[in-house]
């Protein structure tokens, strides 16, 4: 069993999307959905095509997944591992292939034979069914270093290769041996793509140059030339249209005309980093990317010049976050911010999330004239955020990495604003070096208060920009630190030396300075408690009283920085995360500490939810914010203090989970639909145990009136009989019962009396349908065929076994064996009452008939009606017994 925190269980990781590895779009024709499997980490995701909506994850891999193959019926997952897994398409390992000892870095499948190849060129020829290698060659990476493989078109056996050295050569799996080499075109090729026509592939190469060749007759039929570097991506368009796309190492995609044989249209920065994979739906405008930047996104071919626009796009932090907070108390959102500038916001427990923009210095230029090139923030490396004045102005303000300037956010607009807090002091040579170090929003949410490495610290009027005043410190001493209470009384600084300053928040007077032992390093607030955490450069934790400005506990025990603080709604917790991968919960109450674990990789950022139900945290060199369960929100959990010498656990960070909810309320409708699972309807048995007695459920009319059937005849006769038409139409009569069929039997009429049968034919055994099924001895069926009837043709069908009206005395006798089966077998119990009752009504005296045969067949029938009434009514006697005595008990109690 994986080792776990006692307070904080595993949950989900939120804005993953891809790893910058090739994905597979797969096309299921049972469900008719498109699916894509993306590469992220150690597993892979399952996404619709439709809306990119994740619909499911796989098992978690040894080691890196480094490419993704498919066939028709299994995928292929390559590790950096060397390990190669056989999925079948519901994300299940079917087996492994083991023999690489080095990373695979391609695959190609063809029917039942797989191609792999490392990175150490050594290729292997698997047989999928066998679970074994067809044969092995290890190519001399001097000569023939491969780069890219594919399968072309109704090339038997045979795999295209393509090398660094800028050589193709054309190889037979099944043979082992090599069919052709062309020559290539002086540069290293990085991608191959078969062309929709036969004997046609497309070939990327490193210097920006895509060439369109004929393999049969090795000749190029074009050459295409793109601006932008190295080919990283080709694909073909499959609707119809003559159109090749390109990616690129910058993220421009290229749209090319194959007919007039030049650039129809670029879009441009379609991603931020390298295409990795372009593919494209067959049959239909649409085509589907991922890159290096942690997204995937779907294009749709729609503008007049034939370019594409975004359809959907799925995307997280393009590099780790440092910072993540908790915003509001209902929406659960989570706010993060990181290296790549960009502020974003995920909500709670469901993986999609809003990109707010990147922070840019000339937005205002950029939005005004239209210019597609902004001039990138440094890092966002502290924010802080307020909900007061949320819908009124910007409630978000960030301090970015060596800058100066401050940005502000507006979360209800999902934007940056164009205007950035900056004193004019700080354009001054002497202060030209000065960076904002750390920020907080005031509860009311009408003002930002800004600490600089210079000691300053500036109150902004965060909806107009305006300077309002600043706090001079006398030492010049950088500030690490600032809150404000709930209040607005004060403002309390931390600086790098160590020290504590009370502020007057309106006038700006210091009213007392504290010392601590070390410097200063970060500070967090609980504003309804009036109490506030300061971490130190000692890497101790510091609790003061904000009001009574003293320090009320002291937390010791990380061996390295504290990186971030977090209270609890009730304030009786405190959660530190430090750069010793440790994270701990101390209870402030008692003073000690109550949880302790360990993460793999130390985290950056934490945050606590407002209803304490989910720890969030950011981890070095992760993209992911990565969501931790409080086992206390929903069950006790024993939160004795800790021994000193407890042994933490390493707990291995939370993976991701398929979507719960999504932007488009329209998916709701296939939210059940994972992958292309098919799921059989669950159908209730006929019985849970032959033990229990089964009934059917059906309307009492069907069996409970059976005996009174001559007084239900009797009041629904109608008070005048029916006038028959001069002249009555020809009709086909059909059965009146459960289901319409044709009058293909001579069946008698309601009356008794048959329309067909002349009187005469009543000295002849004519049975029905149901007499001959009784008579065999056929007792399921004719139970069956019973069942499906209509009351008044079960009355018919039971009196008509009278020898006198055409029936046997057999099938009467049968029909004793048949109720007497059905009882036993403890089903359809209230219809055999139901049918035994009107039986005994319609022939008493052949039930009291003195036969051998009639004795025994009555005999048998009331034995086992005894034994099966007398088991449910010893059942039901106790259970209204025991019901009676707890009513009664609980009355006296009361």
């Amino acid at each position: 069993m994986a080792p776990e925190s006692k307070l904080f269980a595993s949950f989900r990781a939120a804005g993953l999307v891809s790893s910058g590895r090739p994905f597979i779009l797969r096309f299921y024709k049972v469900t008719r959905k498109t699916i894509l499997k993306v590469p992220v980490g150690n597993a892979f995701h399952v996404y619709d095509a439709h809306r990119l909506v994740l619909r499911g994850v796989s098992d978690h891999h040894q080691s890196a997944i480094t490419c993704l193959e498919s066939s028709s019926s299994k995928d292929f997952s390559g590790t950096e591992g060397g390990i190669i897994y056989c999925w079948n398409p519901f994300t299940e390992i079917i087996h492994q292939l083991v023999g690489h000892t080095s990373a695979v870095h391609l695959m190609c499948s063809l029917g039942d034979i797989l191609l792999s190849i490392d990175v150490n060129n050594n290729m292997k020829v698997w047989d999928v069914k066998q679970n074994c290698i067809y044969s092995e060659i290890e190519w001399d990476q001097e000569t023939f270093n491969i780069t890219a493989v594919c399968h072309p078109p109704t090339y038997l056996n045979k795999v295209l290769l393509g090398s660094i050295q800028g050589k193709l050569r054309i190889f037979n799996l099944r043979t082992s041996k090599l069919i052709y080499e062309f020559e290539g075109w002086e540069s290293s090729v990085t991608v191959l793509e078969p062309a929709p026509a036969i004997d046609t592939v497309a070939i990327g190469l490193e210097n920006g140059s895509i060439v369109i060749h004929n393999l049969k007759f090795d000749q190029t039929i074009m050459t295409l030339k793109q601006d932008w570097g190295k080919v990283t991506a080709l694909c073909f368009r499959s609707d119809n249209n003559s159109i090749l796309l390109s990616g690129t190492v910058i993220g421009h995609i290229g749209v090319w005309d194959l007919n007039e044989r030049n650039l129809m249209s670029v879009v441009e920065n379609a991603h931020s980093g390298p295409i990795v994979t372009l593919t494209c739906a067959k049959g239909d405008p649409f085509a589907f990317s991922n890159s290096t930047d942690n997204s995937i996104k779907s294009w749709i071919f729609d503008l007049p010049d034939g370019g594409a626009r975004v359809h959907y796009h799925r995307e997280g932090h393009s590099e780790p976050p440092l910072k993540v907070r908790f915003h509001g108390a209902s929406d659960m959102a989570m706010i993060s911010g990181g290296q790549d500038s960009s502020m974003r916001v995920f909500f709670g427990p469901k993986s999609w999330g809003l990109n707010m923009g990147m922070a840019c210095y000339n937005k205002k230029v950029v939005r005004h004239k239209g210019l597609k090139c902004a001039e990138k923030m440094p890092p966002i490396i502290h924010f802080t955020t307020e909900t007061t004045r949320d819908e009124a102005w910007d409630s978000i303000a960030a301090v970015h990495l060596n800058a100066s300037e401050v940005s502000t956010w507006s979360f209800h607009r999902k934007k940056m604003n164009e205007r950035l807090l900056k004193h004019k002091r700080f354009k001054t040579p002497e202060l030209a070096h000065a960076m904002a170090t750390c920020i907080d929003i005031s509860s009311c949410g009408n003002f930002v208060f800004i600490g600089y490495n210079t000691g300053h610290v500036d109150k902004y009027n965060i909806q107009s920009g305006i300077w309002k005043h600043c706090f001079e410190n006398s030492k010049m001493v950088a500030v690490r630190g600032l809150v404000t209470d709930c209040l607005n009384q004060w403002l309390v600084t931390g600086d790098q030396d160590g020290t504590l300053q009370w502020w007057g928040f309106h006038k700006g007077n210091r009213h007392k300075s504290l010392s601590l032992e070390a410097g200063v390093y970060g500070m967090q607030i609980h504003r309804n408690s009036g109490l506030f955490a300061v971490s130190l450069d000692d890497w101790s934790i510091s609790v003061l009283d904000i009001d009574t400005q003293s320090v009320v506990r002291n937390f010791c025990g990380h061996h390295n920085q504290v990186t971030d603080l977090a209270f609890s709604s009730d304030s009786k917790w405190l959660i530190s995360s430090s750069m010793d991968h440790s994270i701990r919960t101390w209870d402030l109450p008692s003073g000690s500490c109550i949880d302790f674990f360990t993460v793999p990789k130390p985290a950056t950022s934490i945050a606590l939810s407002p209803a304490d139900e989910y720890l969030v945290s950011t981890h070095v060199g992760e993209l992911g914010l990565y969501m931790w369960a409080n086992r206390n929100w929903l069950s006790f959990v024993s939160l004795e203090p800790l021994k000193e010498d407890f042994t933490p656990p390493m707990v291995n960070l939370p993976a991701t989970a398929p979507d719960t909810g999504t932007v488009d309320e329209q998916d709701s409708d296939d939210s059940d639909e994972e992958n292309d699972m098919q799921f059989d309807e669950y159908v209730s048995p006929d019985q849970i145990s032959e033990d229990f007695i089964s009934i059917d459920l059906v309307p009492s009319s069907r069996w409970l009136n059976l005996a009174n059937i001559d007084l239900i005849k009797k009041r629904s006769k109608p008070l005048e009989a029916p006038k028959i038409p001069k002249s009555a139409p020809f009709f086909l009569e059909s059965v009146s019962g459960i289901e319409a069929q044709m009058n293909n039997e001579n069946t008698p009429d309601e009356d008794g009396t048959s329309k067909i049968i002349n009187q005469s034919q009543f000295v002849l055994e004519t049975l029905s349908p149901f007499g001959a099924l009784l008579k065999k001895g056929d007792h399921a069926s004719a139970f069956e065929k019973l069942f499906k009837m209509s009351p008044s043709n079960i009355d018919i069908e039971i009196r008509n076994l009278d020898p006198d009206l055409g029936g046997s005395r057999e099938a009467m006798l049968q029909f004793l064996y048949m109720i007497a089966n059905v009882v036993e077998s403890r089903k359809h119990f209230e219809i055999a009452q139901g049918y035994m009752s009107l039986f005994l009504k319609r022939h008493p005296l052949f039930v009291c008939s003195s036969d051998a045969d009639v004795k025994e067949a009555v005999a048998k029938l009331s034995a086992i009606q005894s034994k099966s009434w007398h088991g449910l009514k010893d059942d039901l006697n106790q259970s209204l017994c025991l019901l009676s005595y707890f009513k009664n008990s609980a009355m006296l109690n009361f």
